[in-house]
């Protein structure tokens, strides 16, 4: 709780200031657990926010390392930040895969966008912090 309190008042204070937050706040208001409750897909339309049930759950640790609780082919890799992406980089023995989002951070809540994905219909997903 204490760490919650502390990034909101770091980031209180930098929007009050009109900075852009450092890298290192930046990775500290990431980290934590993820799970997906929303999904922005649609079919040749521009789509519409649905729930999602008991959708996957990202770690994201200060190391940089990330586990996500399921995904066909590989579950754990290396995070990094620049700018307002968010670059996952998937290392499994047959899973080398790096994936990169757009990124939107508010106090609880996490929005991803497919950066390197043609996305026509705004293909967006919502975290909520656990």
């Amino acid at each position: 709780m204490r760490r919650l309190i502390a990034v909101m008042i770091s980031l209180l204070a930098c929007s009050c200031a009109d900075q852009e937050p450092s890298d290192e706040e930046k990775l500290s208001a990431l980290t934590g657990r993820w799970q997906l409750v929303e999904k922005k897909v649609g079919i040749g339309s521009r789509g519409s926010w649905q729930p999602v049930d008991e959708g996957p759950v990202y770690q994201l640790n200060t190391d940089s390392t990330f586990f996500l609780s399921e995904h066909p082919a590989c579950v754990s890799g290396f995070f990094h930040l620049t700018g307002s992406l968010l670059f996952l980089n998937f290392e499994c023995p047959t899973y080398d895969e790096e994936q990169t989002y757009y990124y939107s951070l508010s106090t609880l809540q996490l929005t991803l966008s497919p950066a390197t994905v043609v996305c026509t219909e705004g293909c967006q997903f919502k975290y909520k912090k656990l």
